[in-house]
């Protein structure tokens, strides 16, 4: 149901003030004294006098007080339409007292007194409009214009100018009825330019005021005798409702001055325009059916008319156009959007069914969602998941609910599928319940990988335990089989005993360097770093052959441990090169959400590091001891410890060492996230 307060002056009837209230009680007491026909009686002229004085003098002090609440053009304008009714009320009274009503002073202030109102209407600010709102403004203050000269030419002015001489009008009535006229016009127009809320309230009540004061302007000249000025009747109660009306045109600007509204930024039509429109139309049909004899003006009233409603129309359907272009471009982009999100987003019906699926969720789960039933959608659902599913379901109006589910993909994995479950069954426009949320099977595995790698924290700790003991005892034993090495009186069948013995404390001072290097090793500064130029420092006096590149490669990690990965690759290639020189590739990588996956990386683009031989053999032992170090059981060779140095810096800077089949043999693979300038 409309509210109804909204088109009174007063609002509501909690808003109503004293005044208010007042006024409506006098308007009451009016009408039920022309009802009741007392102008009979003989206080009914004292009476009708004290209810215009008490109505006219209301107005003009609403008038002034909404001057007081307006700001600017606003404030201007109503203090000359004030002035301008004080005048005119100023003028009615003495014109009621006087002897001589025919004096010339009277129709000189009631034509000062429409033009201070004019002019007060004139005032109030215009509304900044561009394009198709200034073009809709313009064609409906046209047909305001043409509406109102159809319907008071041949309601008002027409049939006065033909019965002057009939009647023998005066001259004030002449003022009158083409001022009044003029006004309506001049009313209807600013209601559709100004830029205020309260002027266009105000001006729509003063329209409504202006027309009402032509009806005793009519009924003065058009009566077959004297006019009747009886108390009470059609011409005083005109008068009094017209002044009613003004008092209610400022009691409505008022009351929207208070409430600050925002200055109108586009173009209303409201039903002024439509009023106008109906009114000629309305005429028109009455003269042609009584047999009007202005044709031509007929004519003319009639195809301007239809010419402004065509270009109404026009403007109207263009709007019409670019609103419907500028719904499909935004429909476009979401559906966009919406394709190339991560999200997975759902509708399910009441039943459980799919009523919608986006994009993401069809390469997750399928492109045959929506046409299976709700029961073969919960058995995509993990066994253990399904009952949890089930209840979330089931909490109808429970608002937003978290929910993680093992959800079966395409390729019958489980994936794990995080987000929220909300109700919007009672909600017309979507009729279900939404599901949204992403898949995070990639953390999960990530998180699973860390957990692996917690055995290479625990070497950190044990390297830094015992390298510095073991360093020592290796020390002396390597002393001492130098001295005996050097003895000419250790026999001959003892010095390949001697020979072992060094050759093993050798390797085993390699593998106590490589424990002191993992126990050691501390992060330093990160920063943008050139992996060629980085690369071919590292490999300077190695028998590498390192291919030139024109690809900018950067990294972001800090140079200590960049160093390690580096030179634990690049020394483990040049030990098992053999005299032969091993090549050394530099490109960049996109990974992909699969190959991703299978690295436990990221899917990015990466910096790749590629080291092989153009033989089958030589880095073939590299390769296996990259699998013994990262398998269950291992045995820790010096080479095995520098790439499980070199994994474990890698793996802490984003990126892995993997194996990777060559047509000439194979190749160990750095691959590194790539970083930009």
């Amino acid at each position: 149901m409309p509210d109804v307060s909204s088109y009174l002056p007063w609002g509501a009837p909690r808003e109503m003030r004293r005044d208010d209230r007042v006024m409506v009680a006098i308007a009451g007491a009016a009408a039920l004294c022309a009802v009741l026909d007392i102008a009979r009686f003989g206080f009914a002229s004292a009476l009708d006098y004290v209810v215009y004085l008490a109505i006219g003098s209301a107005a003009v002090a609403q008038a002034a007080r909404a001057a007081r609440a307006a700001t600017g053009a606003s404030r201007r304008a109503w203090m000359l339409i004030a002035a301008g009714f004080g005048l005119r009320l100023v003028g009615g009274l003495a014109w009621s007292w006087a002897a001589d009503r025919e004096r010339p002073i009277f129709p000189a202030l009631g034509l000062t007194a429409l033009a201070v109102v004019g002019a007060g209407l004139v005032a109030f600010p215009r509304a900044r409009l561009a394009g198709r709102d200034a073009r809709r403004a313009w064609l409906d203050m046209a047909t305001v214009i043409v509406g109102s000269a159809l319907v008071v030419w041949f309601l008002s002015l027409g049939p006065y100018l033909r019965a002057i001489g009939e009647t023998g009008a005066r001259f004030d009535s002449d003022l009158y009825t083409f001022a009044h006229s003029v006004l309506i016009m001049v009313t209807g127009v600013v209601a559709l330019r100004t830029s205020s809320v309260a002027s266009r309230l105000a001006a729509s009540w003063l329209l409504t005021s202006f027309v009402v004061r032509l009806v005793p302007d009519l009924l003065l000249w058009f009566s077959p005798g004297e006019p009747d000025l009886a108390p009470f009747h059609t011409i005083a109660i005109s008068w009094d409702l017209s002044w009613w009306l003004v008092w209610a045109a400022a009691r409505a600007a008022e009351r929207a001055e208070a409430r600050a509204p925002a200055p109108i930024a586009r173009h209303e039509s409201g039903s002024i325009p439509l009023a106008f429109l109906l009114g000629a139309l309305l005429v028109l049909v009455v003269q042609l059916v009584h047999g009007g004899t202005e044709v031509a003006l007929l004519a003319i009233g009639s195809a301007t008319l239809t010419v402004l409603l065509v270009a109404r129309q026009g403007v109207e359907l263009d709007e019409r156009d670019e609103l419907v272009a500028r719904v499909t471009r935004e429909g476009e982009r979401f559906r966009a959007l919406l394709l190339h999100a991560y999200d997975a987003v759902a509708i399910l019906g009441r039943d459980g069914s799919a009523l919608f699926v986006s994009p993401a969720t069809e390469r997750l789960f399928g492109a045959e969602l929506t046409r299976r039933p709700a029961d073969q959608l919960l058995e995509l659902v993990h066994p253990e998941d399904r009952p949890r599913a089930r209840r979330a379901f089931a909490r109808q109006g429970a608002g937003l609910q978290a929910l993680r589910l093992r959800i079966r993909d395409v390729r019958g994995q489980y994936r794990t599928f995080e987000g929220h479950l909300h109700d919007q069954r009672d909600d017309p426009r979507i009729a279900g319940v939404v599901l949204h949320g992403i898949d995070r099977s990639r953390e999960d595995r990530l998180a699973e990988g860390l957990e692996a790698t917690q055995p290479l924290e625990a070497l950190g700790i044990l390297a830094g335990g015992l390298a510095h003991d073991v360093n020592n005892i290796l020390t002396v034993v390597a002393s001492h089989a130098e001295l005996l090495g050097d003895d000419a009186h250790v026999p001959a069948a003892s010095r390949a005993d001697v020979t072992a013995i060094a050759a093993a404390s050798d390797r085993a001072r390699l593998l106590t360097a490589g424990l002191l290097t993992l126990s050691r090793r501390k992060e330093g500064a990160a920063g943008l770093i050139a992996v060629p130029e980085f690369v071919a420092a590292r490999a300077e006096g190695l028998p590498l052959d390192i291919a030139p590149t024109e690809t900018p490669l950067h990294v972001w990690a800090a140079a200590e441990a960049l160093t390690q990965v580096v030179d634990a690759v690049l020394e483990v290639a040049a030990q098992e090169a053999r005299g032969r020189p091993i090549g050394v590739r530099l490109d960049e990588r996109d990974l992909e959400d699969a190959e991703a996956d299978a690295m436990l990386l990221e899917p990015r683009r990466y910096v790749a590091v590629s080291v092989g031989t153009g033989a089958a053999a030589g880095i073939e032992s590299v390769m296996e001891a990259v699998r013994t170090v990262t398998g269950d059981e291992w045995d820790l060779a010096p080479g095995d410890l520098a790439l499980l140095i070199a994994l474990a810096a890698c793996r802490e800077l984003g990126g892995t060492l993997v194996r990777e089949r060559h047509r000439d043999g194979h190749r160990l693979v750095l691959l590194l996230p790539a970083a930009y300038q």
